[in-house]
């Protein structure tokens, strides 16, 4: 669960041996991340940096 909006863009990967990935183009740019785990991390922390550690919720969405 997150206080900000996520928003999915999917490419489709053509070649089925290609490793899958997730970048957060406007929040960690230049960073690629394969460890699905560390996106999960990295959402809360974007979501923390914007929205502060209480319980606030902005409507600026976390582009992934």
């Amino acid at each position: 669960m997150t206080r900000r909006p996520l928003e999915l863009r999917l490419t489709h990967l053509s070649d089925s041996t290609q490793q899958s990935w997730a970048v957060f183009p406007e929040e960690i740019p230049g960073k690629k991340f394969t460890d699905f785990k560390l996106v999960s991390q990295a959402i809360l922390d974007v979501t923390d940096k914007v929205c502060g550690a209480n319980k606030g919720i902005v409507d600026k969405p976390i582009i992934l």
